[in-house]
């Protein structure tokens, strides 16, 4: 029970009084922007809405296999599962074709290491420890087709048509308080 409340005060409160604190603050301070200066900050708005697209869309993908010889340096080479002895420095085994952690006995996540279809798992050549999706490198890709583009473009429409929405219903408040 102890071990549970050195959590729920060390972490847990923390981090919820945190969270209450900084929506506060921010809810207030978007409050008085939009109070004194509505377009600039709608602007601004608009602009996080518009950067949070590309900044969320993944115009990025893994590197054939085939067209890469090292990761941080280190050599690589595709093995079949049961020759993978390390994933983030812990030992590993196979289980039913599931990489497990031998310590723990919880699976890999299969989105944590860099995996090719039918061939295996992408290990540093001389330690055998699976490479990991966020070391693996990248390279730019363009939208695949016209629809993944209508979508883009239909994304961003959308959220300028409820920024803009909601301006109004803003603006309708607005007009109503100052007739008073």
């Amino acid at each position: 029970v102890s071990g549970r409340m050195e959590v729920v005060t060390g972490v847990v409160l923390p981090v919820g009084i945190g969270v209450v604190v900084g929506v506060v603050v921010v809810s207030n301070v978007l409050k008085v922007l939009l109070e004194r200066r509505e377009k600039a900050t709608l602007g601004a708005l608009m602009g996080l809405l518009l950067g949070a697209v590309v900044g969320l869309w993944p115009f990025q993908e893994l590197v054939p296999v085939d067209e890469v010889a090292r990761v941080k340096g280190q050599v690589v080479e595709v093995v079949p599962a049961t020759e993978v002895l390390l994933v983030r420095g812990q030992a590993v085994e196979v289980i039913d074709g599931l990489l497990i952690y031998t310590e723990t006995k919880k699976a890999v996540p299969t989105d944590e290491v860099v995996r090719v279809e039918g061939q295996g798992v992408v290990v540093y050549q001389d330690t055998k420890e699976a490479v990991e999706r966020v070391d693996y490198p990248r390279q730019a890709r363009k939208p695949g087709g016209v629809g993944e583009v209508a979508l883009s473009l239909g994304l961003i429409v959308a959220g300028f048509g409820a920024t803009m929405g909601l301006a109004r219903l803003g603006g309708d408040r607005k007009r109503e308080s100052g007739a008073d």
